[in-house]
């Protein structure tokens, strides 16, 4: 059960850090160049490590 809790909390905490780029550049309203290149490569760079580290810690924990 525990194991379950802790696999769920890091699967909201990497959504919450994945999004972040995202809702950093619609608050701080960044250029074009930003919008369009920058974040969305920054959100899949994060994506990326959040699987690996996913992959990872279910291999841990069964």
């Amino acid at each position: 059960m525990l194991n379950k809790a802790l696999l769920i909390c890091y699967r909201i905490i990497a959504t919450v850090i994945i999004l972040m780029p995202l809702i950093l550049n619609v608050v701080m309203r960044g250029d074009v160049v930003a919008s369009f290149i920058y974040v969305p490569l920054l959100a899949l760079v994060l994506l990326l490590i959040a699987v690996y580290c996913d992959d990872k810690l279910v291999r841990f924990i069964t």
